[in-house]
């Protein structure tokens, strides 16, 4: 009888180890998801883009909110593929490091035909809608795009 006492009380001290042991992994989690932030996923947008009939020159501005230096970014016009472009001084890049991304970059862009050799292959009509996408490639290897529909 003595040897099913002493079983019984290793069992419920194993099991009062188990549950204390869950407990603190479970409250070390909540605190640390608490005060961390969580990473937020890359962005970017594209603000007043036009595109010149007479010049099929595409113009506007580039905001994008990212996690990681910005290396590249790629232009597509109705899904087909335009170019690429890694010279960000020549687009007037402006970068901060406020607010919850590190890196933050606004960009006057501007690209025609003679930039993009792509372009050449595209005539641009006025009253046809277009479709412009930007795809912003990371130092760490992420992507990110987005899509603006013009209408000359």
């Amino acid at each position: 009888m003595a040897k099913e006492k002493e079983i019984s009380h290793i069992g419920i001290i194993s099991l009062c180890v188990i549950i204390l042991g869950i407990s603190a992994v479970g409250l070390y989690f909540g605190y640390s998801l608490s005060t961390h932030s969580v990473i937020q996923t890359n962005a970017l947008s594209l603000q007043s883009f036009s595109l010149n009939p007479s010049t099929s020159n595409l113009t506007g501005t580039i905001e994008v909110h990212s996690n990681s230096p910005l290396i590249r970014m790629s232009l597509y016009i109705n899904g087909t593929y335009m170019g690429s472009f890694n010279n960000f001084d020549r687009y007037g890049m402006m970068s901060t490091q406020m607010g919850s991304y590190p890196y933050v970059y606004s960009m006057m862009y501007s690209s025609y035909p003679e930039t993009m050799p792509m372009m050449k292959n595209i005539s641009i009509m006025p009253n046809r809608t277009y479709m412009v996408t930007m795809m912003a490639i990371f130092e760490d290897g992420s992507t990110c795009n987005a899509t603006t529909v013009i209408r000359p």
